[in-house]
């Protein structure tokens, strides 16, 4: 929705074209609701993949959201593959022909693959125990921050590389920022890892085991305390929790990580 908004905004977009993109940002999300209750996409008894055909409409939907979502992702947005592309004559059926085969296909099989990787999760738990693009007590300390996924206490990043047997430092400290941000534990996050979409693989590790193995020398409170502190951050007397104070000197932080090569 912000994505339509900004998108729709005489601001950045000719007032035509505007126009124009927000009724089919409008249109596209009710396109995508239509389509999660007719094929019922949160029915747990149901595989993942649905029929072929049903399964490249949703790819198209996603995409086409997707174009919308990286709107307000990009520091101009004009400069955005959506709105590179708009014009006053676009509609949801020009905007949905327009998606790639080559990018439904890719959707279709990665949708396939997670049927295995994710199967046990889908059945230990029920959708309204997923939240999705979940943000953090800190998100806008840093500008706004969104995690991919959490469920039942697990923070999920989705990785979809053509490399899955490589994971950027970047990856993993992205990661422990997400977990780091949670300055309150309000989303009570006691595991995190990856899904690799492309090796189908979940792998997670306890809160516990995450911060140990990047060299964490204080518990989590204590090391989201400290970021809270940090300047910049200016946290409420809420924002953390009582009792985690640490006014002991702060060591030297631990070397670099090298590179991590991963058998899924």
């Amino acid at each position: 929705m912000a994505g339509i908004e900004l998108a729709g905004s005489t601001d950045v977009t000719p007032p035509q074209t505007a126009g124009a993109l927000q009724a089919c940002g409008l249109q596209l999300l009710e396109h995508l609701q239509e389509l999660a209750r007719h094929h019922r996409l949160e029915d747990r008894a149901l595989p993942l993949a649905h029929a072929l055909e049903n399964e490249r409409d949703i790819a198209r939907a996603c995409h086409a959201a997707a174009l919308f979502e990286s709107v307000p992702r990009r520091p101009d947005p004009r400069n955005s593959p959506l709105l590179r592309q708009a014009c006053p004559e676009l509609t949801l059926d020009a905007l949905l022909a327009e998606v790639p085969a080559y990018a439904v296909d890719d959707l279709v099989a990665l949708t396939a693959q997670a049927d295995t990787a994710l199967g046990a999760l889908r059945a230990q738990t029920p959708p309204n125990t997923v939240n999705l693009a979940p943000t953090f007590t800190g998100s806008q300390d840093v500008g706004g921050a969104d995690g991919d996924w959490l469920v039942d206490g697990t923070l999920i990043d989705v990785k979809t590389t053509i490399h899955p047997d490589e994971l950027p430092l970047a990856d993993i400290y992205q990661l422990a920022d997400y977990l780091l941000l949670d300055y309150q534990d309000a989303l009570n996050i006691t595991d995190v890892g990856w899904y690799s979409a492309r090796a189908d693989a979940l792998i997670t590790f306890t809160t516990p085991d995450f911060l140990k193995l990047l060299g964490a020398r204080h518990r989590l409170p204590v090391l989201r305390e400290r970021l809270a502190r940090l300047p910049g951050h200016t946290p409420s007397a809420d924002q953390t929790r009582p009792g985690t104070t640490d006014t002991s000197p702060h060591p030297a932080p631990p070397r670099p990580l090298p590179s991590v090569r991963l058998s899924w």
